[in-house]
């Protein structure tokens, strides 16, 4: 009885709501036409004035592209002498921007060229000497040689800087008129250029378009409905103001919108088609229909789900206790199928009630459970601490607690550890809410794998704690596997390798780079797990991505195989930048003269050498012996300390020259007392010749103290290098030859050997 009132009650619902649905959508439908005309309107006056501000961008733009392209032209034709050549381009440039007729003229407004029809300055009405060395465009005028209507354009012409004269092209109204401007209007508008006095100046090509004459005025005063009248648009241009008005034409009609342009009194005259605009209308129209469609089908959907949800209510209370009873036989089932131990366990009386007894004997022997503290205490299956946390937890839950979850490990009771994890739930009782529900598992296996797994971890962050990086990489998949990152142990699940390799190459020093990336090529490092090599590679990187902040560190590639005959790589990166900087210093100190900083004769040696085998034939080289003049005399008279700064200032002298030079490359080392040598290497003999003169010239700039009256030469010995010198002992006997002629020849000078 009850549920037929209840679908009486929605019936009635249901009318009354599709009633106020009907009288709802008549009044939508209504309404939406009369502010869809309002939305056309203001779209198609919105549509007309960014079509006029496109076309007014353009025009100006084709104007001033004239302007510039006239300009350039102007410039050449007064620089140039050559009449022939004058007239070439001005033809030209006739052909390419259909002018009919070009002037130019000097300061004295004497003719200096014309091209294109004949006619003197006089016959351009527009132009007199206050124009001179300005730039622009003129009004539409009659030019009497042509008999027609024209502009023109009029640039001044520079010589070198120097105004120098003036360039005019004119351009008849036909041949602007007849040129459609290529604008980005849409393809739905079209436009008028209109002078003041109504000549059309320039129209786009449209299939809308009604008109292709050469007076806007005379055409609308021969229309019925013009929309308006010419002395209202001569009002309207008069005053430099836009509008729009309606232009209708038998059944064909148009909106115009007006606007002026920043090119003398000129107009634009921006029209669209009213079939457009219906058309617009009948996509909103339509788009209004599918809107009230979908509006009642939803409300008719919603009363329907009403309905379905009123005439099912009254069977959710049956339905509830059917997903009760279901829920409670799939608790049973999943207890049956479980390998957890559960119980019921009543906290006043002690009492445990299992509901299902599978692990419980890991835990004791007895089949009764009952009290639970003879478990725990009597039955040595906890230890102290064990049972601490397993009383604490029972606390808790006697004092309100929901949940509870907690891991303990066995005592004495069995011959191996075991683990278990309890989990306590609240249940509700009739008497006094004091029971819980409890999961007992034994999870001895997961925690020895845990275990072992952070033992692992353990041993590995160990391993690596000093490590930039440590990543592993398949080589069958391309897929990097795990990567160590400052020590800590991270997954990299899917990281591709050329994603990896590019981001790494970001911060790698730009003089490494080349290296690091062969390295670190994947078809190299399959090659190499072939032959079974391992790489090591020493680099820089920029760990600070603000600043550049290089550190010197070293990659170790070294390959493995995993028991399925995966083929693995470990990458593995330490921080040497502290050992790279002391072997380094090492290298340098084992390289140099401590007193000049310049090269050792062992270290010298070695670089001339490995220089010889990989000079190229058409490369100039040569080497240099340097033996300063009196310089026992520096030393008896100064003392050895001014010998010693002598020999450093000649040093800086010479590393000067080797670092400004701009003409050869030059190595330069120091053999002991005030014996220096030189490598040189450049295009042209006489380069070599220029900086052994340069030498001896700053040599001798190197001052003494005033009151020491000796003066510093130096003696140069040369040889260059031919099919003769093969190695370092063979150029230093010649150059040594050649010393000794400078020496014997009076010294400050300089000699080769033949």
């Amino acid at each position: 009885m009850e549920n037929d009132k209840l679908l009486l009650h929605s019936r009635k619902i249901i009318a009354i709501g599709i009633c106020l649905l009907s009288i709802l959508t008549v009044i939508f439908l209504y309404d939406f036409n009369r502010r869809t005309d309002y939305q056309v309107e203001a779209i198609t006056q919105s549509y007309l004035m960014e079509s006029a501000n496109q076309g007014s961008d353009s025009i100006i733009r084709q104007v001033n592209d004239r302007l510039v392209n006239l300009r350039f032209t102007a410039d050449y034709l007064i620089q140039e002498t050559d009449a022939n050549a004058r007239y070439e381009v001005m033809e030209k440039l006739m052909d390419n921007d259909h002018f009919n007729q070009f002037l130019l003229i000097d300061k004295e407004n004497q003719q200096l060229a014309v091209s294109g029809i004949e006619s003197s300055l006089a016959d351009l009405r527009f132009y007199d000497s206050s124009l001179f060395g300005q730039e622009g465009i003129s009004d539409v005028y009659q030019l009497g040689s042509m008999n027609q209507k024209v502009i023109s354009y009029y640039v001044p012409a520079f010589n070198n800087g120097e105004l120098a004269g003036e360039f005019i092209a004119t351009m008849s109204i036909e041949k602007i008129a007849d040129t459609s401007l290529n604008t980005t209007f849409q393809s739905n508008a079209y436009y008028y250029v209109i002078a003041a006095d109504g000549t059309m100046i320039q129209q786009s090509e449209h299939q809308d378009s009604l008109y292709d004459g050469r007076n806007y005025y005379d055409y609308l005063k021969s229309m019925d409905d013009p929309g308006i009248t010419v002395d209202e648009l001569q009002a309207m241009m008069m005053n430099n103001e836009t509008g729009s008005f309606y232009l209708s034409i038998g059944s064909q009609h148009r909106y115009v919108y007006i606007r002026p342009l920043p090119i003398n009194n000129w107009y634009l005259f921006t029209l669209v088609s009213s079939d457009n605009l219906l058309v617009q209308n009948e996509k909103l129209s339509k788009s209004a229909y599918y809107l009230t469609i979908k509006l009642v089908l939803t409300f008719i959907c919603f009363f329907a789900a009403y309905y379905y949800l009123a005439n099912r209510s009254y069977q959710g209370t049956i339905e509830a206790k059917r997903s009760v009873e279901r829920s409670n036989r799939m608790f049973e089932l999943a207890l049956q199928h479980s390998f957890a131990t559960m119980f019921e366990y009543d906290i006043q009386k002690d009492a445990a009630y299992f509901l299902k007894e599978r692990n419980i004997k890991a835990l004791c022997d007895y089949d009764s459970l009952c009290p639970f503290s003879k478990l725990v205490f009597e039955n040595r299956c906890l230890n102290e601490t064990e049972k601490e946390k397993l009383l604490d937890a029972l606390s808790q839950m006697a004092d309100g607690a929901e949940k509870a979850v907690f891991e303990i490990s066995s005592g004495i009771k069995f011959d191996e550890p075991h683990w278990f994890r309890f989990t306590l739930a609240k249940l509700p009782s009739e008497a006094d809410g004091k029971n819980i529900l409890g999961i007992v598992e034994d999870i001895s296996d997961d925690v020895r794998k845990r275990r072992q797994l952070e033992q692992e971890i353990s041993m590995k962050e160990a391993l690596f704690h000093e490590a930039i990086s440590v990543w592993t990489l398949n080589l069958d998949s391309k897929i990097i596997c795990s990567y160590t990152r400052d020590g800590m142990i991270q997954d990299a699940v899917e990281a591709n390798y050329d994603e990896i390799c590019l981001a790494m190459l970001k911060i790698v020093h730009e003089d490494d780079a080349e290296m690091v990336a062969e390295a670190m090529n994947f078809t190299n490092l399959k090659r190499e797990f072939a032959e079974g090599r391992e790489q090591r590679i020493e680099y820089r990187i920029n760990r600070r991505h603000e600043v550049k902040d290089f550190i010197w560190v070293e990659s170790v590639f070294s390959f493995y195989t995993l028991d399925n005959q995966t083929p693995m790589l470990l990458c593995y990166t330490m921080n040497i930048n502290e050992e790279k900087r002391r072997r380094m210093e090492l290298k340098f100190k084992s390289e140099r003269d401590p007193l000049t900083g310049l090269y050792n004769r062992t270290a010298f040696e070695q670089l001339v050498n490995d220089d010889l085998n990989s000079l190229s034939l058409n490369q100039t080289a040569a080497f240099f012996m340097m033996d300063l003049d009196e310089f026992k005399l520096v030393n008896d008279t100064l003392g050895h300390n001014a010998g010693d700064e002598l020999l450093m200032q000649v040093a800086y002298h010479l590393r000067d020259i080797r670092d400004h030079n701009g003409l050869c490359e030059i190595s330069i080392a120091r053999f002991g007392g005030d014996e220096f040598v030189a490598y040189l290497k450049g295009d042209k003999r006489q380069d070599v010749m220029d900086i052994a003169e340069r030498i001896l010239a700053d040599i001798q700039n190197i001052k003494l103290p005033e009151r020491v009256e000796l003066r510093i030469s130096v003696s140069i010995g040369i040889a260059f290098i031919d099919q003769q010198h093969h190695n370092f002992a063979d150029l230093y006997e010649s150059a040594d030859q050649a010393l000794y002629e400078s020496k014997r020849s009076g010294k400050n000078r300089i000699s080769i050997h033949n």
